[in-house]
C-alpha cells in the first residue's frame, strides 16, 4: 500500500466511513481497494480493481506506471500514476466492483487519465467560487493540484461535469494556475500540503 484516504459512500455527513488503499510497483500491477473498517481487527476488502500496467505489458489498455496516491473527493477517487505519460486515473467507486482482473469494460469505473509525465503527489479540494453564467451567485468548484518532476505544480479546474453527472474527460479540464522549477530538477523528498489553507489567490 502507497495510499490511503477516508471514504465516506453515504455522504460527508455520514459517520460511516471506509478506506480506499491504492498499491503496486514497477513489476507489479497497480490495484485500487476499497476496505470496510467498522472492525479495525478485521478489515474487509469490499472491492479490489487492478489500475494500472506492470513493466510486463500484460495488461495494455490500462495505463501504465505505479500508482503514488489516492485522494478522494465524493464517489471519486484520483489516483496520481508515476510513469511518463500516465498522469492521473479519475475512478468512480460507486461502480467499482470486486474483480481482480480487469476487462475491456474497466471505462465503467475507471475515466480517461490526464496526460502528464512523473506525477509525484496530487491533492484535490473544493471552493466556491463566482458562477460566470449567473452574476451573484456561486458555484463550487473541484481543483486537482499536481506535482511533478521536472515541471512543478499545476493546478487544474476539474468540477465541470457532464450531463450524466460524471467528471468530464481529463481533456476537458482547464489549467487555472502553475509553478515552473527548473526542467533539470526531481521533486523527491517533497510532497503537497493536505488540510492547510492558504489563499491560492
Amino acid at each position: 500500500v502507497v495510499g490511503l484516504c477516508k471514504y465516506k459512500p453515504g455522504g460527508s455527513d455520514s459517520d460511516d466511513y471506509k478506506l480506499v488503499a491504492v498499491g503496486g510497483s514497477a513489476s507489479a500491477a497497480g490495484y485500487i481497494a476499497v476496505l470496510d473498517i467498522s472492525d479495525p481487527a478485521s478489515p474487509v476488502i469490499e472491492k479490489f480493481q487492478l489500475i494500472t500496467d506492470p513493466a510486463l505489458g500484460n495488461l495494455r489498455w490500462l495505463p501504465a506506471g505505479q500508482p503514488r496516491n489516492v485522494y478522494v473527493v465524493d464517489n471519486y477517487a484520483f489516483v496520481n500514476i508515476y510513469a511518463h505519460g500516465a498522469g492521473v486515473v479519475l475512478v468512480d467507486l460507486s461502480k467499482l466492483r470486486q474483480e481482480t482482473w480487469p476487462t475491456s469494460d474497466y471505462t465503467i469505473w475507471m475515466y480517461r487519465y490526464f496526460y502528464a509525465a512523473f506525477v509525484k503527489d496530487i491533492a484535490v479540494y473544493k471552493r466556491m467560487i463566482e458562477d460566470e453564467e449567473n452574476p451573484g451567485q456561486q458555484q463550487e468548484q473541484v481543483v486537482l493540484l499536481m506535482m511533478m518532476d521536472r515541471y512543478g505544480i499545476k493546478m487544474l479546474d476539474v468540477n465541470a461535469r457532464a450531463p450524466e453527472g460524471l467528471f468530464l474527460k481529463a481533456a476537458e479540464w482547464k489549467e487555472i494556475g502553475s509553478y515552473r522549477i527548473n526542467d533539470d530538477l526531481h521533486t523527491n523528498g517533497l510532497i503537497l500540503a493536505r488540510d492547510y489553507w492558504v489563499d491560492i489567490d
